[in-house]
This record gives C-alpha cells, sequence and structure tokens, in this order.
C-alpha cells in the first residue's frame, strides 16, 4: 500500500505504510521507489552475511523483537521498544537496534535508554531465567548499532556515568513535559498552546507535520 495515493490507515489499517511524499501530497518519483527496494535489499544482505547473524544462528538461545519495556521513574511510566533482544548461550544479553543513516552519538541515548530499561523492568516470562540476574545491572547488557546499509556494526556497554546521565535525562526531560501538562488546566490537550521547535528545519521533514496541521485546521 506504500504507493497508492488512496490507501489510507482508515481503509488499509496495519497494511498501511505510505511514503513521505505520498502522506504529505508530494509527488513520488519512480526512481525513488526503486531506490528504497535497492537499499532494502542491500540491508538484508548485509544483515544476513554479517558476523551477528552469524552469532545469532550459532549462540542464540531466545530471541524476542519489538517487545516494549515499561518502568517507572520518579512515578512516570516509561516506554522503550527495542528492534531485537537476544538471549544467548554463551554472553550476556544484547539489545540490536537496526539503523540507516548516521547521526554520530545521536543514538547513544536512545540506545542508552533501552539498556536501563531492560534492567529495571519486571523479566517477562519467556526472558531466559539464567540472565534475569545479569540484567539487573545495565552495564552487563551488550548494546549493539547496526547500521544495515553501511554494513557497520558499533557495540555500546554502559558505565556507572552513562547510568546517572541517563537518569538526569529521564527527570530533566519528564519533569519539563510533566509542567508543560499541568499548566494545562483543560482535560483536552491542544498542541497550539505548546512551545514549539526553534529550528524550522525541524519542522520540514517532521514525520507527525500532520498532526499540528489537522490541529490548525
Amino acid at each position: 500500500q506504500y504507493r497508492n495515493a488512496t490507501s489510507s490507515t482508515f481503509r488499509n489499517g496495519l497494511n498501511y505504510c505510505a511514503f513521505f511524499e505520498l502522506e504529505y501530497g508530494k509527488i513520488l518519483p519512480e526512481d525513488m521507489v526503486q531506490g528504497c527496494i535497492e537499499d532494502i535489499i542491500t540491508s538484508l544482505k548485509n544483515l544476513i552475511g554479517s558476523e551477528l547473524f552469524k552469532r545469532f544462528r550459532e549462540d542464540k538461545l531466545h530471541l524476542i523483537a519489538q517487545r516494549t519495556l515499561k518502568f517507572k521513574f520518579s512515578g512516570i511510566t516509561i516506554n522503550c521498544t527495542p528492534d531485537l533482544i537476544a538471549f544467548l548461550k554463551s554472553a550476556p544479553p544484547i539489545i540490536v537496534d537496526w539503523k540507516v543513516e548516521h547521526q554520530g552519538r545521536g543514538h547513544w541515548v536512545q540506545l542508552g535508554l533501552y539498556g536501563l530499561a531492560l534492567s529495571r523492568i519486571k523479566p517477562h516470562k519467556d526472558f531466559s531465567s539464567e540472565f534475569v540476574d545479569v540484567i539487573r545491572n545495565p552495564c552487563n547488557i551488550e548494546i549493539i548499532e547496526f547500521q544495515l546499509l553501511d554494513d557497520h556494526v558499533h557495540s555500546y556497554k554502559l558505565t556507572e556515568d552513562d547510568i546517572v546521565d541517563l537518569e538526569n535525562y529521564i527527570y530533566s526531560s519528564t519533569t519539563q513535559m510533566s509542567r508543560l501538562l499541568n499548566s494545562n488546566k483543560s482535560s483536552v490537550i491542544n498542541p497550539a498552546t505548546l512551545p514549539t521547535t526553534n529550528n524550522s528545519k525541524l519542522c520540514m521533514w517532521c514525520n507527525f507535520r500532520m498532526i499540528c496541521w489537522r490541529n490548525a485546521n
């Protein structure tokens, strides 16, 4: 449903996956579609030929994809959904996040939060029991960022200082959001009353512009 202009979330439900250009009424060139198909093929080839994939084939105990992890921090519920959690036979659990673009150290906070979340939640029923105590310490968890198009794997290990930085980030972010919401006396939140970004370029490629447009109308 990704290239049919008549498709919608209402008609197609979970099968709906439009290009940005279709969602926002732009022209979708055929070479862009072909480029995306080639990127998908490249990504799959890099994944299947990787040492990480080989490691999973030989050593995996249990793989869990797109599992939401929820934990409480200062009374606020934090939700994280890693792309993959891998429980191995001979090593501590691994969290994998698939990426197709570089942001330097920009992904570190996201990946670090995944590791912190896995250590803070109540273990799920299908978690490997021998690693329940291991994951209590987020420093034991290997966190991998896999750049699928570039075939580059970057591995992270959290330190105690990283954990402090992540907790400070959660506290400052949730405190700021709570203040914004608590200052709104209405039970219905109007996006127009919330502060906007100072960088107009962010709006240009924001995936959620439609929300602003609908409220503006």
